[in-house]
């Protein structure tokens, strides 16, 4: 009798705390199961030296996660330079941790510690001070919010060894421009380097201020990585401001086919196609025109550039042999037009695989 009150005791605790206990085993409630591996982490002592609070990671190498150096007023903004330790108390620096700089509006130069490995998530955030950053060879990830909202950041010099861009990690850094990411690195996320829409034209209306290059080695791109978010509209456009200088067929040429952003093709060269491929596209929000450049075909008596209406190609525009450029007329803004350039050869126009080789034109 003893014994069965004792299995529906076991029975019962089972009910109450949601499994089924084990023979010969031991149950520890002094930790949550609901508890995140973020909240076992904080658990890790913080240490200080200096102006710096810092956890030692498994490695034995120090990961800073606070600068207690002052944050002054806003109007001072940009006035002091620092340099990152390599080394806190015989423990070397491989990792900034999230939030570890947060804020600090009066950071306007930053040395980063030679043997550093990774920028944490939102490690400089909001640092409206800081003006360009030289980012270690040993540094392999940029985490998420990373450099949100430098405003004044104008110059990046990535690590060669750079692997992983997070999301919005350089988002609303509205001077940094020519940007050139290092061959090598693998992923850019979702809004990277995402901006406030412009409002301004330059003398001919094309908005190409800035540029960015993106290497082969990019695999994926995320939504919005080179897009401005409008406030009159509240959504994200392609950016104006941006050119994307990607290679043929790349993930990076293929989110700006897609996305409708201005771009150009560094290894098309003189190259010759079978069909005529897109290789330049820049926009005038001013005008509301594109300004396009194709790829030659072998052979090619003339171009023609067609659109798609009510469901059925019909050509726009001819353009002889000889030429590869064309400027669209005014287009309606907010609309996107389903485009593909085709090439007439031995007197017959090369209609195959239309659909496959259509372009949007994004009029913003």
């Amino acid at each position: 009798m003893k014994s069965k009150k004792i299995i529906s005791g076991l029975l019962a605790l089972s009910f109450v705390f949601g499994g089924t206990a084990l023979p010969n085993t031991v149950v520890n409630n002094s930790v949550s199961a609901s508890a995140s591996v973020e909240e076992i982490a904080e658990e890790a002592e913080v240490l200080t030296y200096g102006d710096y609070k810092y956890k030692l990671l498994d490695d034995g190498t120090a990961e800073i996660v606070e600068y207690t150096g002052d944050c002054t007023e806003i109007e001072e903004n940009g006035t002091e330079e620092i340099e990152i330790p390599s080394e806190l108390n015989g423990a070397i620096v491989t990792s900034i941790g999230y939030h570890a700089f947060f804020c600090h509006m009066e950071l306007g130069s930053i040395t980063l510690p030679k043997d550093l490995k990774n920028i944490g998530d939102g490690a400089f955030k909001d640092c409206n001070g800081l003006s360009s950053i030289v980012i270690p060879d040993g540094v392999e990830c940029i985490g998420d919010d990373a450099f949100r909202s430098c405003r004044v950041l104008s110059s990046v010099t990535f690590s060669k060894n750079l692997k992983y861009i997070g999301k919005e990690a350089f988002r609303y850094c509205s001077c940094l421009h020519d940007i050139v990411i290092p061959d090598g690195v693998e992923y850019i996320g979702e809004r990277a380097f995402a901006k406030f829409d412009s409002s301004s034209d330059n003398d001919i209306g094309y908005y190409l201020h800035y540029s960015v290059t993106i290497p082969k080695s990019v695999t994926f791109i995320g939504d919005n990585a080179f897009n401005n978010f409008s406030i009159a509209s509240y959504a994200f456009k392609p950016a104006k401001d941006y050119i994307i200088n990607c290679y043929k067929d790349s993930a990076a040429h293929n989110y700006a086919l897609v996305n409708g952003n201005n771009f150009n093709v560094i290894d098309a060269g003189d190259s010759k196609t079978k069909y005529p491929e897109l290789i330049k596209e820049e926009y005038s929000p001013k005008f509301h025109k594109f300004r396009l450049n194709w790829t030659a075909v072998e052979g090619a008596e003339q171009y023609g550039i067609a659109v798609r209406l009510a469901g059925k190609w019909k050509v726009q525009a001819y353009v002889d042999a000889d030429t590869t450029k064309y400027v669209t007329p005014k287009l309606t803004s907010g609309q996107n037009y389903q485009t593909v350039i085709c090439a007439k050869v031995n007197g017959k126009w090369d209609t195959s695989v239309l659909n496959n080789r259509a372009f949007p034109l994004v009029v913003r």
